[in-house]
């Protein structure tokens, strides 16, 4: 039972957590994934990415995956076009992440999404990585810091 559990370690009790497609536009999925974990006490570090490096939330953000210390974070949260994700998992593989929260949508469900669908699968699997990826429109809520499925 240990192993299983090590195994899921990054996904559930990361000690970092990298969040791509941090804004200062309050409505964007990275920003709202990146005030959440702001708002609901994680402990742990946490990388906001910007290609700017604008300010989010009072925070300081890193313009690249790259200008992240090695070994510092377990988690990438990806809020960012499909288009740029596996050069970004690339990036984090680099830097000791372990796994992956895909929030980007045009996978399966885009004409050219499949093929980069079964290449993100197979880049996680070679890593052993536990990938993850949201179904549907979901929203948050900031007052309870949850998210939720959209009805």
């Amino acid at each position: 039972m240990s192993a299983i559990v090590d195994k899921f370690r990054p996904l559930f009790y990361p000690r970092g957590v990298v969040v791509t497609g941090v804004s200062q536009h309050p409505g964007k999925f990275g920003t709202v994934a990146f005030h959440n974990l702001i708002s609901c006490g994680y402990q742990g570090e946490l990388f906001p990415i910007n290609r700017e490096g604008v300010e989010s939330f009072g925070r300081t953000t890193y313009k690249s995956v790259g200008e992240i210390p090695k070994g510092r974070a377990d988690l990438v949260f990806l809020c960012t076009p499909n288009t740029v994700n596996e050069e970004l998992l690339r990036e984090c593989a680099k830097i000791g992440v372990r796994a992956a929260f895909v929030a980007s949508a045009g996978y399966g469900e885009a004409a050219d999404g499949a093929e980069m669908e079964k290449r993100r699968r197979c880049r996680c699997v070679r890593r052993s990585w536990r990938p993850t990826r949201r179904r549907g429109r979901s929203r948050s809520s900031r007052r309870a810091g949850i998210w939720r499925r959209a009805s």
